[in-house]
Parts: C-alpha cells; sequence; structure tokens
C-alpha cells in the first residue's frame, strides 16, 4: 500500500520541503528586492532543478520509518522520491512575508473566504475524517 493515509502523505511532502529549506538556508539571508519582478518566459518561471532527493540521508531515514511503522512500500517511496523535483519558485513563495504593516482581514476575507472554498474545506473534512482524527 503506498498511501496508508493522506496525513502521511502531508507528512512527507513536509519533510521534503523541509529538506530543501535546508540547502537553500544562507541563501535566504540575502536581502529582498522591493522591485518587482521582471517578466520571464514560462519556462524560466518554472525552471527545476534535479536535487536527487532519494539519495539524501533525511529522506532514507524517513522512507524507513514510513515502511517500518506505517507499511508503506519501500520500492514505491524510493521512486517517488526520485521524481521529485526542486521548484525555486514554490520555495520561494513558502516563505514567510517580509515584516511590515499588519495585513488587513478585510482584504483577506474577501479574496479566500468564500462560500465554495468553505464548502470544499467541509468536503475534505468529511472525506478524510477518520485520517484527521
Amino acid at each position: 500500500m503506498l498511501i496508508a493515509r493522506p496525513s502521511l502523505l502531508l507528512t512527507g511532502l513536509t519533510l521534503l520541503l523541509a529538506c530543501s529549506l535546508h540547502n537553500g538556508a544562507l541563501a535566504a539571508d540575502k536581502k529582498v528586492s522591493k522591485k518587482p519582478a521582471k517578466a520571464t518566459s514560462s519556462t524560466s518561471s518554472q525552471q527545476q532543478e534535479n536535487v536527487h532527493f532519494e539519495q539524501w540521508k533525511e529522506v532514507e531515514v524517513f522512507i524507513s520509518q514510513m515502511v517500518n511503522l506505517h507499511g508503506f512500500e519501500e520500492e514505491k517511496l524510493r521512486q517517488l522520491f526520485s521524481q521529485v523535483r526542486h521548484v525555486e519558485s514554490a520555495r520561494q513563495l513558502m516563505k514567510p512575508a517580509p515584516p511590515g504593516k499588519p495585513k488587513n482581514w478585510k482584504v483577506y476575507r474577501s479574496r479566500f473566504v468564500e462560500p465554495y472554498r468553505i464548502a470544499a474545506g467541509v468536503q475534505f473534512w468529511n472525506q478524510y475524517a477518520e485520517a484527521l482524527d
């Protein structure tokens, strides 16, 4: 069984993200420019780097834990991690916002707290209730 519970997959992906952020921690200290980003072609904005996550010690430990504790198939996990790519733009999007003035709740709410998003959240909750408990 490749995916025993959705929460375990989420944990694995979180670990993967943490591992990729570990390598770029020093680069994150660079000052962020306030200038808007220049427009680039879609291929350059989606550049991917082949990092070979399946060879990382942290990933090896994670795979062992998933096999031993949760019954995942080792070969399938190795295959999955061999296909993972580092996408710099995704890492940049995960960074916290720079310190500044507080966010406006009304603006956030108008963009994200919408009936269809709430309905989708309820549907997700109901579908995965057992895993979320």
